[in-house]
């Protein structure tokens, strides 16, 4: 019979019957292999039973996969472009029992990084009516090279649309802005004024290129947001941070633009820190000084303070004159940890007069509004002055330093750094600011200085 050209019905006939034949031992092959599959499926599960990990009971390890989880997605948070946000999927392919556990537990799908539409859609659902962790990171394309294509920004309103949706029951918030993101985020809110923010605990935005068109955030600012620990802010104007302050806080970063300010901008300001009595540490980076055209021969007394009775940790940067400015509106316990760092430019004269008016208020002899003590007078018992920078830390107990080391057991309780640049300069510094200190109980004393034998007199006259 020619197979390839069957010329007779029988032939046909005949043809068609080892076509079904073969057909039949196919699905019978088929099903033979998915029963062994099965089979081998059931094996591996009792293979993967005897396990020391298998023993644990569901509960607790679900917890070690919460632990796991965050864990990783703290670690994106610190480097997104060298960290796959949910790498952490591959739990799921360990065996069964893991990926049944992980999808029957709603706390391990409480962090959303809202930058991936499908994503969202994804982890949403399954994360129940938990609190929620949203790491919207929305950066500028030239930060976003390099990061995996699954987190890469697509259209904006998708996803402010599900943020505001979800705002009542986000505990903390990781916002990076575009314009584009911004905008949209702005438009959406005023459309959706009703919206709560009651259980949010931790704020961080990076306003990056994006400027609100008000003085104020929009929708957050308007909310009282009464379970507020924590703010961080980037990149933002005095005005705009303000406006999202709570007196519930206990932690308070903010690095504001390099633009100055004015006069009403710092009093405004002042008035809103004094009303976060909570306040356990507190970090200013970028901190402007108020515009002015001519130099005063003194700061001004202060129209208004704020008093942190609960303060642990001050950290201020920015221009050496705004450090002063601000560290005379401000009160807090003596045993709080100070750093103050000037690395922006400025005249000798703006750093001469802030140091004047700065060292006074941290040796606690004097404040420039009599009624009003911002830090008791420290007497230190060790002292370390980089002279090429005016960097100078003090102890408030003894610290050792052996030859060529300068490595200290614990950061400094004051820390001073400001800029100098001439010789001049350098020595109208150093002896401002030790002048302002009381050193009758100084015992180890640590200067790294290229200065001569004579400026050093001179400076202890």
């Amino acid at each position: 019979m020619d197979i390839d050209h069957p010329t007779s019905a029988g032939e046909r006939a005949a043809l068609m019957l080892q076509v079904q034949t073969c057909a039949e031992e196919l699905e019978q092959a088929r099903l033979k292999c998915t029963s062994l599959k099965t089979q081998l499926c059931y094996l591996r599960r009792k293979l993967n039973a005897t396990a020391p990990i298998s023993r644990l009971p569901p509960e607790i390890l679900g917890s070690i996969l919460q632990f796991y989880v965050r864990d990783h997605m703290h670690d994106f948070e610190q480097s997104p472009l060298l960290i796959e946000p949910y790498a952490w999927f591959g739990a799921l392919h360990v065996c069964h029992t893991w990926r049944h556990i992980a999808f029957s537990n709603p706390a391990l799908w409480t962090y959303v990084l809202a930058s991936n539409e499908s994503f969202v859609d994804f982890v949403l659902p399954k994360s129940g009516n938990l609190p929620l962790v949203i790491l919207a990171h929305h950066g500028e394309e030239s930060d976003m090279e390099g990061l995996a294509a699954t987190t890469q920004p697509k259209r904006e309103q998708p996803f402010c649309t599900k943020i505001l949706a979800q705002l009542p029951r986000i505990r903390r918030a990781v916002f990076q802005f575009t314009v584009g993101f911004g905008a949209e985020f702005f438009s959406l809110s005023r459309k959706n004024p009703n919206i709560t923010v009651d259980l949010l605990e931790d704020l961080s935005l990076d306003m990056g290129s994006y400027t609100p068109p008000t003085a104020k955030f929009p929708l957050l600012a308007s909310k009282p947001m009464p379970r507020l620990k924590s703010l961080r802010i980037s990149r933002a104007t005095m005005r705009v941070s303000q406006s999202l302050l709570r007196p519930s806080l206990t932690t308070l970063n903010l690095a504001f633009t390099h633009a100055s300010h004015s006069a009403s901008d710092l009093d405004q300001f002042v008035v809103a820190l004094s009303q976060l009595p909570l306040l356990r540490s507190m970090s200013l980076d970028g901190l402007p000084s108020i515009s002015r055209d001519v130099l005063p021969d003194n700061l001004p007394p202060a129209p208004h303070s704020a008093a942190f009775p609960h303060l642990e940790k001050l950290m201020i940067s920015g221009r050496a004159l705004g450090i002063a400015e601000l560290l005379g509106c401000l009160a807090f316990p003596s045993d709080a940890n100070i750093q103050l760092c000037s690395s922006i430019g400025g005249s000798m004269e703006e750093t001469q007069l802030a140091l004047t008016s700065l060292m006074p208020q941290i040796a606690g002899r004097e404040h420039r509004d009599p009624g009003r003590t911002s830090v008791p007078r420290i007497r230190p018992r060790s002292l370390l002055l980089f002279e090429d920078t005016l960097d100078i830390s003090l102890w408030k107990d003894v610290q050792s330093w052996s030859r060529g080391n300068i490595e200290h057991p614990r950061e400094p309780d004051i820390q001073v750094v400001f800029p100098c640049i001439t010789l001049e300069e350098i020595v109208r510094s150093i002896s401002v600011a030790l002048s302002a200190l009381d050193l009758s109980e100084l015992i180890t004393m640590n200067v790294r200085t290229t200065l001569p034998a004579d400026n050093w007199v001179d400076i202890f006259k």
